[in-house]
């Protein structure tokens, strides 16, 4: 910030104003100084920051051991839990964050006037900087909302943009693990069925394992993976 204020011929305190988007700074400052962060390739560190915010104002001490835990899915804002393994999801990270001293709030994106502007501001005047990614919606691979300002992780697969990182099932170990336990209880014929969307969003990850596992096989015992566009169109027809 020394170096910025240097650079730009002002002072450090007019830098950090600028910085934090403090409304009292003329637009024609802001954008001489952040010609010089550009220039120096400046980027903030969000724990220094957010321990000199926690420094210079009283009572903060439970705004910063915020989490936000943010879903995007349609109304009703409890929609998504009706996924049980969403839900399971967020039980974890939710017991996991209190073990590390953190509080886990649900920030739904998709509330009445709620925009991705309007939710950076809402975090960021808490002093939230990290964001927890409920898995996206069916169809959904993309999430609006800014994410450089802060530490963010995905849930599941889906997020392909903007590009964080993200925390899955190893869904290749899982399919090979379960061919393997069919296997000891002595199934020679192993059928393979899953919605094509499912599998898609999955990166067709199950699917690699079984592909790979049917080419290790005598013709015989090789049994044609079933994707069809939706479950019910074929579990019907499968007996038993």
């Amino acid at each position: 910030m020394r170096d910025v204020a240097a650079h730009s011929g002002l002072s450090r305190s007019t830098v950090s104003l600028v910085l934090r988007n403090s409304p009292s700074i003329p637009e024609a400052t802001r954008q001489r100084v952040m010609a010089s962060v550009e220039a120096l390739g400046y980027r903030p560190n969000p724990l220094v920051s957010a321990l000199m915010s926690f420094r210079n104002q009283r009572q903060l001490q439970d705004r910063h051991t915020v989490l936000a835990y943010l879903t995007t899915h349609p109304p009703p804002a409890s929609s998504w839990k009706k996924v049980e393994v969403y839900a399971a999801m967020f039980r974890g990270a939710q017991a996991r964050a209190g073990e590390l001293g953190f509080r886990l709030e649900e920030f739904w994106l998709r509330s009445q006037g709620m925009s991705s502007r309007r939710m950076a501001e809402v975090l960021r005047s808490r002093g939230i900087l990290g964001v927890i990614v409920n898995p996206l919606p069916e169809g959904e691979r993309t999430l609006d909302f800014n994410l450089q300002k802060f530490a963010a992780v995905g849930l599941g697969v889906r997020v392909l943009s903007p590009v964080i990182e993200q925390v899955a099932t190893d869904n290749f170990q899982a399919g090979a693990e379960a061919i393997r336990r069919c296997r000891q209880l002595g199934y020679q014929r192993i059928g393979f069925v899953m919605s094509h969307e499912g599998s898609e969003r999955l990166e067709h990850r199950y699917l690699a394992a079984v592909t790979l596992d049917q080419r290790n096989l005598p013709t015989k015992q090789q049994v044609k993976p079933l994707l069809p566009q939706r479950l019910v169109d074929i579990l019907g027809q499968i007996p038993g």
